[in-house]
This record gives C-alpha cells, sequence and structure tokens, in this order.
C-alpha cells in the first residue's frame, strides 16, 4: 500500500500531499496498534522497566553486540513512543561510540541487572505466546521501517517544505537510505526502528535476567562439600540450558540471524559473570567446591555459547569470560600471602572488590586476619575493606526508574 500511494504521489503532484498524509495516517495508526500489543505483551515484567530506562539503553548501546540490533535509532527511548529528540540520542549515541564499548559496557550493562535480585519468575516474560509476540512486533516493526526509508528514494519533491532530506551525519553512520523523506514519514521511520529496538532490547535483558534467575540460588549450596559431591552439578544449570534453549527453539523461525546472535550470545557471558559476582554469598568453601563450582562452569559454557549462532559456536568473548570466573575461583586456593601477591602482579584482573571478596569467603584451612584485608585494600584500592556485597543496592543504583523498584 505504501509503495503504491507513493508512487501515484510522485506521478501525480497536484495529489502528493493527500495521498501522503494518507499513507502516514495509516502507518501512524499501525504504530500505535504496535505499541499498545508491546505494552500488552511486557506487562509488569522486570525487562520492561530496564529497557525504559534512559540511561541503561544508552549503554546497551555501546555494547559490542549492538550493531546486531539494528541502527542506534533502535536504542532510543522516547517519551509515549514520541520521536522528540531523536536526532540527539543518535548523536550522542554514535559519539560515545556505538558499538564499541568492550566487555566493560557489557559489565556496567550486567551490573545493572544483578541489581534486581532475587529475580522471580513471575518477573520473568515466561510465557512462548509473549516472547514470540515481542520477535515478530521488533521483525514488522523494522520491516515497515525499510518500506519508508525505500519511499525515500521516491521523488516526492512536489509534497514542498514539508520534506527534508534524511540527514547526512545519520546517513553516513547508520546506512539510511539517500532521498527525500516528509517530515511525517522520517518521524514514523525512526519510530517504528525505535520500537523495533525496544522489543528487541526487552527480550535481550528478559534472557540476562532468566540467567540471574537460575543462578541466584547457588550460594545456598553446600560448596565446603565432600570430594564425591564435587562431581554434582547443581539442576539449576540444566534448568538455564533447558529454559534458554527453548526460548532460542521457540524464535529461530521469527528473527533474521543477526537478532538472534544479539539475543543470545551474552548469555554466556552473562552466567560466567554471575557466578563470580554470588562469591560474597556464599558462606564457606573448601578444594572439592571449588571443583564443583568448575564442574558447573564446564556444563554451563559450551550450552550457553552455542545459542545463536550462525556457523561455528566458539565465541571468544564467552570462552574469556568463563576461563575468567574458572581462574578467579582457584586463587581460591592460594594462602591469603600469596592472593595478595597475585593481586599486586596484576590488580586491574579483577575489580577491587572482585578481590576483597576472594579474602572475605571461609575458606577451609586459610587464615584471614585484619592486616591481611588491609594490604589487600590498599593494593586494589577497596574503599570498604569489610563489605560482603560486590555492589550497591538497587535503590542506590543513580539510574533506576521507579517502575523497577516495584518488582
Amino acid at each position: 500500500m505504501t509503495d503504491e500511494l507513493l508512487g501515484w504521489a510522485a506521478q501525480m503532484p497536484i495529489f502528493a500531499t493527500h495521498l501522503t498524509g494518507v499513507v502516514e495516517n495509516v502507518l501512524g495508526q499501525v504504530l500505535e496498534a504496535f505499541q499498545s500489543r508491546m505494552t500488552g505483551l511486557l506487562g509488569r515484567c522486570t525487562c520492561r522497566a530496564l529497557a525504559d530506562n534512559l540511561q541503561l539503553a544508552a549503554n546497551m548501546a555501546k555494547e559490542p553486540s549492538a550493531p546486531q540490533a539494528g541502527e542506534a535509532v533502535a536504542f532510543f527511548v522516547g517519551k509515549n513512543g514520541s520521536s522528540d529528540g531523536v536526532d540527539a540520542f543518535v548523536t550522542s549515541a554514535l559519539n560515545a561510540g556505538f558499538g564499541s564499548g568492550g566487555e566493560a559496557a557489557q559489565i556496567e550493562v550486567l551490573q545493572r541487572i544483578f541489581q534486581e535480585r532475587p529475580v522471580r519468575a513471575d518477573a520473568l516474560l515466561g510465557s512462548a505466546d509473549k516472547v514470540t509476540g515481542l520477535a515478530a512486533l521488533s521483525d514488522s516493526a523494522d520491516y515497515l521501517a525499510e518500506v519508508i526509508a525505500r519511499s525515500g528514494a521516491m521523488d516526492v519533491s512536489a509534497i514542498g517544505s514539508s520534506s527534508r532530506p534524511s540527514s547526512p551525519s545519520r546517513n553516513q553512520s547508520t546506512n539510511r537510505v539517500s532521498g527525500m523523506l516528509t517530515l511525517g514519514m522520517s518521524h514514523l521511520m525512526d519510530r517504528y526502528r525505535s520500537l523495533a529496538g525496544h522489543s528487541l532490547r526487552a527480550l535481550r535483558l528478559d534472557l540476562e535476567l532468566a540467567v540471574l534467575h537460575y543462578l541466584q540460588d547457588l550460594p545456598s549450596n553446600k560448596w565446603a562439600c565432600e570430594e564425591e559431591e564435587a562431581t554434582e552439578v547443581d539442576e539449576c544449570a540444566g534448568a538455564l540450558i533447558r529454559a534458554a534453549s527453548r526460548a532460542e527453539e521457540d524464535l529461530a523461525p521469527l528473527l533474521p540471524a543477526r537478532k538472534r546472535a544479539y539475543l543470545f550470545t551474552c548469555l554466556g557471558f552473562a552466567a560466567a559473570r554471575t557466578i563470580m559476582w554470588l562469591l560474597p554469598e556464599i558462606e564457606s568453601m573448601n578444594q572439592h567446591g571449588i571443583a564443583r563450582m568448575c564442574r558447573l562452569l564446564a556444563v554451563v559454557q559450551p550450552a550457553l555459547s552455542s545459542l545463536g549462532a550462525a556457523g561455528a559456536a566458539f565465541r571468544p568473548e564467552s570462552a574469556r569470560a568463563f576461563e575468567k570466573a574458572r581462574a578467579y575461583y582457584s586463587l581460591l586456593t592460594l594462602p591469603a600471602d600469596g592472593l595478595i601477591k597475585a593481586a599486586a602482579e596484576k590488580p586491574k584482573r579483577f575489580t577491587s572488590a572482585e578481590y576483597m571478596a576472594l579474602l572475605q569467603v571461609d575458606y577451609a584451612g586459610r587464615e584471614v586476619t585484619g592486616d591481611h584485608l588491609s594490604q589487600l585494600s590498599k593494593i586494589v584500592g577497596a574503599k570498604d575493606p569489610k563489605g560482603r556485597s560486590l555492589f550497591a543496592s538497587a535503590a542506590s543504583m543513580p539510574f533506576v526508574s521507579t517502575a523497577s523498584m516495584k518488582h
């Protein structure tokens, strides 16, 4: 319909304004229906509040996988679905390094998600209908945005002052179609792409929240265990793998490869980091507990790293994250002085909170004094040598939305 009516507008300049107005009106109503559907699918799930968070969206735009979600506009969060401020946001995202934040950007996003603990089952999307519905919305919205972009190549210059060229800076950085779009059509294109990104971002956040949901009770297990228990793998690992695999199976027919990669390639990294960050909540541990934890990492790594893969399943960032987690737990076997020496040699290998957690956990046969804690604190720059929490509470985070605190 869009192609045909705008084709008529190009051929009949006298009716161009009217025909283009009809297209804008229809596409605007479809967009409103899409937005209503997305709101209904998300309901009161935690991922909705996170996806609505302006600062978190800007941080996600810096993650290495961000370009797989689309253009920078896909991370724009408008008020009530409007496109006001979209150009400023896109310019800011590109200047901040769209997709170039590296591991630091991933960690920043995961730290924010970590604040949502405990993640209840009813705070997740859960239903396959909701998951597939959001995926279908994302792909459909992107398709309509492309239809609008193609219309920009048509000669609708007869419409006059209500038309504008696509922004050159955004055109060069985001592969937008050159040509002329009416102001209304340009805004609609941005809003469709923003909605497509919003739906996809909510899905990714829900999957990362699911990782936390399944792993968050690990500290309550027995980690000061007997040798024969070291080969046991907690059921949470199997539950996580089944849930993630089922989600991939449900979404495979609905999304192109790049979007599936955006959703699933982050899960291995998220799981490895979550397992590291749960250490402060483990009351006691011994060498068999470390072996059991490494066994858990070995089971989770290949299963999550293969999700969303096109071709080879090996992902360097995921492999590095799991290797780092194994190395982290292996440092518990060192005596306190040995751990302090290791931290002095590589103070940036782990964060100050992560290093302090290694000394604070009760490891069988290891003696830790206040002097040891003070020495390590000075080396790694920890502000609170006696604090056991890796992160502040959610209420103290600078960009937590009010809605998220309801969960």
